[in-house]
């Protein structure tokens, strides 16, 4: 069998280019559990479009059996369309992943013509969600829908324990739909220590040291992540996003068993299980998301406790669990 693989490797880092990363990965090491023997995997990079680059993938996905697109919401805008429309031709398994949880928002709000195409290309692909949210949504509103199957995002095991300091940690996207205003509103207000890591959106470096109990400490890789989440007191996402999925950082705190502060906004609490694996507050709320932060300094029985549940709560998301049903089921449909 030869399959396509298309993506974004890093760089940017982001949660994209991670989890097309990983998924890779545990091909390359793997691929003799889950694909059948003698199978050929092409690779083939989204951030090295150009026109010999897109030729290059016409011309494997017609020798292929099957092409496995992962794409952002940008993505799906800039390649879906004509891979799909190439596919009329070729007649080979075309399956869509996207990332994130902005899928549904996108058809609502699209035209006429936009939906009454998805609408078709539903019934010859199989698509790929990563929230239980979209595949219910699929399942329940498209009719002639071929195959909808859930790929979650995943992390690699992380099995150290590491010594804890009592600040917080914020790492992603620094914009303010990631809720970074209310996350500067807490720490000056609260007097409480908040550590921020990620690519910068809106704001500058010196904008945010000079804040007060404020620390931009730059970019980290994403090997470092889980690392680096173990060593703070709880990971804090305020985020409001509007193509929010699961965030691959929370999952990041689970491996290290570290609490989650985050809002109770799109698929977050179908992850983030309130007063168990971590704290769910209102979006756009700094006094809710400080009363938050405030308890999970005070309480160090509640802390463990949500500790505990964080660890637990990542059997679910383990990567090589997770691919490893992913890529069994796929295959009974190719």
């Amino acid at each position: 069998m030869k399959i396509n693989l298309v993506g974004p490797f890093p760089p940017p880092i982001g949660g994209a280019t991670v989890l097309y990363q990983l998924m890779v990965d545990y091909l390359n090491e793997n691929y003799k559990q889950v694909l059948p023997q003698e199978s050929e995997i092409h690779t083939f990079d989204t951030n090295s479009f150009s026109i010999s680059w897109l030729i290059k993938l016409c011309s494997s996905h017609f020798k292929s059996d099957v092409t496995l697109l992962n794409l952002s919401k940008n993505g799906f805008r800039l390649f879906f369309p004509f891979l799909f429309f190439i596919n009329v031709f070729a007649r080979k398994k075309l399956v869509l992943r996207v990332f994130g949880g902005w899928l549904k928002s996108e058809y609502e709000t699209s035209g006429f013509f936009f939906r009454v195409l998805f609408r078709y290309a539903l019934t010859k692909i199989i698509i790929v969600v990563e929230t239980e949210d979209l595949n219910t949504w699929l399942n329940e509103a498209f009719d002639n829908l071929q195959l909808a199957l859930r790929l979650p995002n995943c992390r690699k095991k992380f099995e150290k324990r590491l010594k804890r300091g009592d600040r917080f940690v914020f790492i992603g996207r620094v914009c303010k739909e990631k809720g970074v205003d209310e996350l500067i509103e807490v720490a000056k207000s609260n007097s409480i220590y908040i550590d921020i890591y990620g690519p910068l959106d809106g704001y500058t470096s010196d904008e945010l040291n000079n804040i007060k109990y404020v620390n931009y400490l730059g970019v980290i890789s994403p090997s470092s992540v889980t690392k680096v989440i173990a060593s703070y007191k709880a990971l804090v996402l305020p985020t409001f996003y509007s193509g929010e999925g699961y965030p691959g950082v929370i999952i990041e705190a689970f491996a290290s068993g570290t609490p989650v502060v985050s809002t109770k906004w799109r698929a977050i609490p179908e992850l983030v299980i309130d007063y168990q694996s971590g704290i769910l507050v209102e979006p756009k709320s700094s006094i809710s998301l400080g009363e938050a932060l405030r308890v999970l300094q005070a309480d160090k029985l509640l802390w463990e406790k949500l500790s505990r549940g964080a660890r637990s709560s990542f059997s679910n998301y383990d990567e090589r669990v997770i691919h490893q049903k992913f890529f069994r089921d796929l295959m009974k449909h190719i």
